[in-house]
């Protein structure tokens, strides 16, 4: 009976997504005569490529080298071939001009047949504060009501929590040093972040340095759930038939362990006293002071922090880390830049830990981690948005269909050719007061490291020596690694934060032999979160 009962669903589900294809051709075939642009397809694209992109993890390699492409030939919306031939187009922007209209303030709402699977990721099997819906969906009440957490005169007191966390992470980089023990960097930064982001908004030590259980329950079950997200939503005959698939129910079982863990952080917080926020301010007490549908939609979003507060985190020190030791002058220049402000301090306090009123005196290193958040955002295709039914999107030229879904290209608008050298990992840019005329070449270089950046860099489109705009343009419409408008990043001041924090403390105590890095053009993996493919793999020397 259930065999058949699944028959019946799976074949009116085929029908649905039949009848939808044909008014997609037929839309598509009106606006041709109407003279209006579709968007175009990436070069190269298959329904086949998509899906081995989507299995394996490349999905980032649209954004990162065949967006580009199409931006060379006066593409402004694209979209890659469907993964199966029931599938609808995913239509990217991938021209700044467009940001506005799709993540602005009038914009459109987040397409919930995309989010829906991240239910089942981060949001533990519930609605949470990234999948939500603008309006009607309790939104904006609880992102009115977390808010004030996340504001930097409240995080700089919770600049203790992040050191006495940073240096349990020094002391573990210490003694792979002296043991020549190679670290996947980013597995690492990964453990420190959680850990930071369950002290100082949940009061909860997870202890994920020191071998803690739950710490690691989290580290292991989120790129389980993620990749399962993605695929069950790009391939749904995983959620139908998902007793069928073993890593589905893997998924499953890790999503029950980190619910038990969320409850946990909640009621241990319930069980100190009655919430008073003028006298504790951490997010967990703002949490559980926000009007919420059941305490699983609590929990949901206590998962979501503790996702969204070390992964993103956690890899863009990765990637910047990357960087820096493939460019020795300017890990350098940031190394001098950190040990000159100690150098202020008594010898006693020269501890490399730095506070909220020392981020003035490191604006290198900050360029450096804005740099690699240009060229490696960790979230490489942003968030969706659903064109709204009856109503098609025009963008510019281009008319995006009535129901379709439609994302700004984060990678995309990073490697555009505004930047003028867009492939060049080059943090002075974020010093430079104007535009400059930059070529999109590396300099020559005898170094292995330089050598390898022409390797990727002769993977991306060739394009011609370009004027940038200035960096202010830049910032404002084309570094989008927190999204824009109303739906930005409500962490990301803790996250640019933290990062400027860990990354000055580990180059002042550090120096690093390079033991295994990604190969150029297969950098990335990516289920919603990009990291480095295989790790980025150091063994810390250190120099104090």
């Amino acid at each position: 009976m259930a065999t058949r009962t699944h028959v019946v669903i799976g074949a009116a589900a085929a029908g649905a997504a039949a009848l939808a294809a044909l008014l997609y051709l037929h839309t598509r075939r009106s606006k041709k005569r109407k003279g209006q642009k579709s968007s175009q397809l990436l070069p190269n694209s298959s329904r086949q490529k998509t899906l081995k992109y989507l299995m394996e993890g490349d999905v980032w390699k649209f954004h990162v080298y065949e967006v580009p492409a199409a931006r060379k030939e006066g593409h402004e919306v694209v979209h890659a071939s469907p993964p199966h031939i029931f599938g609808q187009p995913f239509h990217l922007a991938i021209k700044a001009a467009h940001v506005e209209s799709i993540l602005g303030a009038e914009g459109l709402e987040k397409a919930r047949q995309f989010y829906e699977p991240f239910d089942n990721a981060f949001g533990l099997g519930y609605k949470n504060l990234v999948t939500r819906k603008s309006k009607g969906d309790g939104w904006h009440p609880i992102r009115k009501k977390v808010a004030p957490f996340f504001a930097q005169t409240n995080l700089s007191k919770r600049m203790e929590g992040i050191h006495e966390k940073l240096q349990e992470m020094l002391d573990n980089f210490k003694a792979a040093g002296a043991k020549d023990e190679a670290l996947d960097i980013g597995a690492e930064f990964t453990k420190l972040t959680v850990d930071v982001i369950a002290a100082t908004a949940f009061d909860y030590d997870l202890k994920t340095q020191k071998g803690g259980e739950e710490g690691e329950a989290i580290l292991e079950g989120i790129p389980i759930l993620l990749k399962e997200a993605v695929l069950s939503h790009h391939i749904p005959v995983r959620r139908w038939f998902s007793w069928f698939f073993p890593e589905v129910q893997k998924a499953n079982k890790m999503r029950e362990k980190l619910t038990e863990i969320c409850l946990k952080i909640l009621r241990l917080r319930r069980e100190k006293g009655e919430i008073d926020l003028s006298k504790d301010n951490t997010l967990i007490a703002r949490i559980l002071d926000a009007e919420y549908e059941s305490e699983m939609h609590r929990a949901a979003d206590v998962m979501t922090f503790l996702f969204a507060g070390h992964d993103t985190t956690g890899f863009t020190l990765s990637w910047t880390v990357f960087e820096l030791v493939k460019h020795p002058e300017k890990l350098k220049r940031a190394q001098q830049e950190i040990e000159s402000l100690m150098e202020e301090r008594p010898a006693d306090k020269r501890d490399g830990l730095i506070t909220f009123e020392d981020f003035g005196k490191i604006p290198f290193i900050y360029a450096c981690i804005r740099e690699a958040m240009r060229m490696w955002p960790v979230v490489p295709g942003g968030g969706s948005r659903q064109v709204p039914k009856g109503h098609p999107l025009t963008l510019g030229d281009y008319v995006i269909p009535a129901g379709g879904t439609v994302a700004i290209s984060q990678a995309g608008l990073g490697r555009a050719p505004e930047w003028g050298d867009p492939n060049n990992f080059r943090p002075e840019r974020w010093l430079e007061e104007s535009d400059t005329e930059t070529a999109t070449e590396a300099p020559a270089s005898s170094s292995e490291s330089e050598s390898e950046d022409t390797q990727a860099q002769s993977l991306q489109p060739q394009l011609k020596k370009a004027k940038a705009l200035p960096i202010a343009e830049l910032q404002k419409k084309y570094w989008l690694p927190f999204s824009s408008g109303p739906r930005n990043c409500v962490g990301m001041n803790l996250a640019l934060m933290e990062a400027r924090v860990v990354l000055a403390a580990v180059l002042y105590h550090f120096n690093f032999d390079v033991k295994k890095l990604p190969v150029p053009g297969d950098e990335m993996t990516t289920y919603a979160i990009a990291k480095p493919k295989g790790g980025v793999w150091l063994v810390p020397r250190s120099r104090r």
